[in-house]
């Protein structure tokens, strides 16, 4: 993230605003105000979401800013921010380099426990995190932590963003207790400085509702998100961008709950806000697009669905160029829509563009690139082409084994769609033993009572059901159902093809009535949640 403005010579940590002391003797005054306008002019640009246009501002001041000698923090300034906008753009080399450049100068300039060297191992931290490199991020960021603790007192509010951090790295790597930990000790910081009602407490409390989304805990991310909003709207107004991105959130909370109904127009305000707010090209606007348009997908509203995509993925281009991840995300979504069409010709080409983006971007052990390679796999799997669904998800599960802890959500789901491969493939031995591993790491993860372990037990039921294992897959079908109904909701889409995967079953056991009875109850939920195309 950058700051507002550079005439303090400021970087930021996580987002809050650190002020250097800058050395400006010796520097002519109209250099100075030269370096300070290209600094303004490229702030400004990035916060309206011209980011080329930032570039190039940053890209002048950088190139000033090697007149002024090392122990100048404007020159540490001028790379961190040209770093910053890298970053944003996709050029994760440069802004690596630059980062590193501005971290040198700051050292010299200010020394090692500088509270500027706490910004940019933070935000060189970050940059490692975002690429899957968690080994290298996270000796930075405690470093960052460190410093910024000696510097500024271990309850200071800019702790906070430091812990933060942390916790998002911990996070993405699915090591959800330890990220709890994080994002409660920066809330419980945040909170004793300003109180529970203050937007500059809403940081941590959102990456805590993250959390929760991932832990599958739908109804304390629901609150978290919904007193964020509350928030946010008191201290900025209706129609800001900021609480633009609560109801964004909030939206999404509701849509892994299947109450779409609720998650529908929080999307079209926050799209609203951004296109009133921001203009109709903003990154912003995009990133309200798709998930505006995974709604519809779901819905099964595919019509209305792709324009929006397509939208989405013209503003990614013109803002970050082709080659950037937030590209190749777009373009996985529109493989996603097109699977979900039955349109599999055009789904693959989306899905392997995505994945050269991702992988050249990200490198081929990210996670992100695991995730385009299950939903290739599963665009295999419907095509009929069992084998190579097979060795798809198996080169996805070797690169989440190896992309963050062992136990991790996203492994459990490739070890799931495996099993499913290999029930169709009349493999069920083989098959049972892949679902098995994938309940084993559900519930070490995210426990029992989570979506995921009951679309596994899920499956494990069909599995019987194929094997003619009436009994066994009875009692499947219920523990399955029971947590589905639990965790999503009795109106999830997911339980009705639940009820609908049962009634199966009671039919071939000569259970008609009660069969009649689950086939009715995945009706009423389908009715539910249509909506006309």
């Amino acid at each position: 993230m950058l700051a507002r403005s550079a005439r303090g010579c400021g970087v930021v940590v996580a987002g809050v605003l650190v002020l250097a002391s800058c050395a400006f003797e010796g520097v002519d005054r109209r250099a100075m105000r030269s370096w300070a306008m290209e600094m303004d002019a490229g702030l400004k640009a990035f916060h309206t979401g011209d980011y080329r246009e930032s570039l190039g501002r940053f890209g002048a001041a950088v190139e000033m800013a090697e007149g002024f000698t090392d122990q100048d923090h404007r020159k540490g300034t001028s790379f961190h921010h040209y770093a910053s906008i890298q970053r944003s753009l996709g050029r994760y080399a440069g802004a690596e380099s630059n980062f590193k450049r501005a971290l040198a100068i700051y050292e010299t300039a200010g020394g090692a426990e500088h509270s500027n060297v706490a910004a940019t191992l933070g935000a060189l931290g970050s940059l490692y995190t975002s690429l899957g490199r968690y080994r290298e991020a996270e000796p930075l960021l405690q470093r960052a932590l460190t410093v910024v603790s000696k510097a500024q007192g271990p309850e200071h509010p800019t702790v906070a963003s430091a812990l933060n951090a942390i916790g998002l790295l911990y996070l993405d790597q699915g090591r959800f207790a330890d990220a709890r930990t994080f994002f409660e000790r920066a809330l419980a910081i945040r909170r004793t400085a300003y109180g529970n009602n203050d937007a500059r407490t809403i940081p941590p409390l959102v990456n805590l509702g993250g959390l929760y989304l991932a832990l599958g805990r739908y109804d304390e991310a629901d609150f978290l998100f919904s007193h964020a909003l509350t928030v946010r709207t008191a201290v900025y107004g209706s129609n800001h961008p900021v609480v633009a991105r609560s109801m964004s959130q909030l939206g999404g909370a509701y849509v892994r709950k299947g109450k779409y109904d609720k998650a529908r127009p929080l999307f079209e305000r926050a799209l609203g806000i951004y296109r009133e707010r921001l203009g109709q090209t903003h990154v912003r606007v995009a990133t309200a697009l798709i998930a505006l348009a995974g709604l519809d997908r779901r819905q099964g509203r595919y019509a209305a669905a792709e324009p929006l995509l397509n939208q989405a993925l013209v503003i990614r281009r013109n803002a970050f160029g082709n080659d950037h991840p937030a590209v190749g995300r777009a373009l996985n979504a529109l493989g996603n829509l097109y699977r979900s069409q039955g349109r599999y010709g055009e789904a693959g080409p989306r899905y392997d563009r995505a994945l050269a983006i991702l992988t050249t971007a990200l490198g081929r052990d990210h996670p992100a690139v695991a995730e385009t390679l299950v939903n290739r796999a599963g665009l295999y799997r419907r095509q009929g082409r069992l084998l190579a669904a097979e060795t798809t998800y198996q080169e996805a599960l070797v690169i989440l084994g190896k992309a963050s802890a062992p136990l991790n959500v996203g492994l459990a789901s490739g070890y799931k769609g495996l099993g499913d491969v290999l029930t169709l493939q009349g493999q069920y031995r083989d098959a049972e033993i892949r679902y098995l591993k994938a309940l084993e790491l559900a519930k070490k993860v995210v426990g029992e009572e989570h979506p995921a372990t009951g679309l596994t037990l899920m499956a494990m039921a069909e599995l019987f059901t194929a094997e003619g294992a009436h009994a066994k897959a009875e009692r499947y079908y219920k523990r399955a159902l029971g947590i589905l109904n639990e965790t999503l909701g009795s109106e999830h889409p997911d339980l009705a093809k639940g009820f609908e995967a049962y009634a199966k079953l009671l039919r071939m056991a000569g259970r008609a009535r009660d069969a009649a009875a689950a086939a009715a109850r995945a009706k009423a939920i389908r009715e539910k949640n249509s909506t006309p195309n």
